[in-house]
């Protein structure tokens, strides 16, 4: 019976003792979890001053992205401090790093009072990031994202930049993938009264003529430079004639390749005609006056509209000089007898050349064979015309109206300069004149 109230006792004083162990145990947790809950609450300042440092001062931002994800993607409170700091920054960074939200399973905020309407100006944040980008960084890519998070979403914002520099906007906005928010935005009424027009500019801008000798001195014509040709050259008079002037040669060809207009011919009245000057009797040799100044124009590197005029008033006139100039130096003559326009007089002074033999006609073919389209494509892209390519263009052209078409198609303006230096004449006419006849 003794061992027995023993044994009751100690069962009795041992389950008091564990639902007391319990009871601390419980107590205990509760606090860890209290205490778990207020470090949560707020963002630590270390983890601030590493998120401050990404979203305004870092150079890369693939170096802060593991900080974004390590940070933000756990941290509801650190994502809500970098949204209030600058929320378009952290959009342009959350969709740069894929970073999601960890605040989407938190209870939302109470509601927030309506919306202010739509600010009349840009923040001046806002304005120092567009001032940077469009002028003092070197790199288009980094201030691409910028651009976007702020013009996309602020007409404000793209009005400002447009007012700073809209041929520099232009340029960005065609190479970024940037849209015009202010198209669905109600114009502002119009001003009581404007000031005159400017005056023309005098000069051509600086920055300008550093984006003109980068795209002019480099080797390789690429398709990147042509928005900045057109931009610039497209709507400055001054910018247009900087160029010509800088390097005449390699102005021809890019303003060739994409395709400029002069803004001067509008800007100005043309120049008056040369004077017509009476035919001088035929010479058998050329004046040295007159060989002096086709060198003079020959040997300069900007063909101006001086050299054209001693062009005309010679050339046009006498076969000797004509053929002195030919042979003085045959690849200038045929760039500036090309952009000055004139004429051979040699060939009303001397007897046509005997006509070729001619060939039973070979039978018509009706399309040009891939081979011989693929040799006109390397001699057309090329920049120099070798004689080598000569060879070629008569081969094929001269007796293959199919493939004469083809390159006049794939190219017109190299065609025609080829044509002229190659002296290739033009298959189709006989190729008519023979189905002529058989119909008759």
């Amino acid at each position: 019976m003794t061992i027995m109230k023993i044994l009751m006792m100690l069962v009795a004083a041992t389950t008091t003792f564990c639902r007391h162990h319990q009871a601390i145990m419980a107590k205990e947790v509760a606090m860890i979890m209290v205490d778990e809950e207020n470090e949560a609450a707020a963002c630590s300042a270390s983890d601030q001053q590493k998120v401050k440092k990404c979203m305004f001062s870092t150079t890369s931002i693939d170096e802060c992205c593991p900080t974004f994800k390590s940070i933000l993607g756990t941290s509801c409170s650190c994502y809500k401090y970098a949204e209030d700091l600058d929320n378009q920054v952290l959009i342009t960074l959350q969709a740069y790093c894929d970073v999601g939200s960890p605040c989407k399973g938190v209870p939302p905020p109470p509601p927030k009072s309506p919306p202010p309407p739509p600010a009349n100006t840009c923040p001046v944040s806002d304005q120092d990031k567009l001032k940077k980008c469009m002028f003092e960084k070197t790199s288009i890519d980094k201030c691409c994202p910028t651009f976007k998070s702020i013009l996309m979403t602020s007409c404000p914002c793209y009005k400002y930049a447009e007012d700073l520099d809209n041929q520099v906007l232009i340029t960005l906005e065609v190479y970024c993938d940037v849209s015009n928010p202010c198209k669905g935005v109600p114009s502002p009424p119009p001003p009581p009264s404007k000031s005159p027009p400017p005056a023309p500019e005098a000069a051509c801008p600086a920055s300008n003529q550093d984006k003109l000798k980068k795209c002019m001195l480099q080797t390789i014509v690429t398709d990147e430079c042509c928005p900045t040709f057109k931009s610039i050259l497209m709507h400055s008079c001054p910018c247009y004639k900087y160029a010509e002037k800088f390097d005449n040669q390699a102005f021809i060809t890019l303003r060739a390749y994409c395709d400029v207009g002069n803004p001067c011919k509008s800007a100005q009245s043309p120049p008056p005609p040369p004077p017509k000057l009476p035919p001088p009797t035929p010479a058998t040799t050329c004046p040295a006056s007159n060989q002096d100044k086709l060198k003079k124009c020959m040997l300069q590197t900007i063909v101006t509209d001086e050299c054209c005029l001693t062009f005309k008033s010679i050339l046009m006139h006498s076969c000797p000089c004509y053929k002195y100039a030919e042979k003085f130096d045959d690849r200038t003559f045929i760039t500036l007898k090309a952009y000055c326009d004139v004429g051979n007089p040699c060939k009303s002074a001397q007897s046509p050349p005997p006509p070729p033999p001619k060939l039973p006609p070979p039978t018509p073919a009706t399309t040009c064979p891939a081979s011989n389209q693929d040799k006109l494509k390397k001699c057309m892209l090329q920049t120099i015309v070798t004689d080598e390519c000569c060879l070629t263009f008569k081969s094929i052209l001269m007796h293959s109206c199919p493939c004469y078409k083809y390159a006049e198609k794939f190219d017109d303006r190299t065609f025609i300069t080829l044509k002229a230096y190659c002296d290739v004449g033009n298959p189709c006419k006989s190729a008519q004149v023979i189905k002529l006849s058989n119909d008759e």
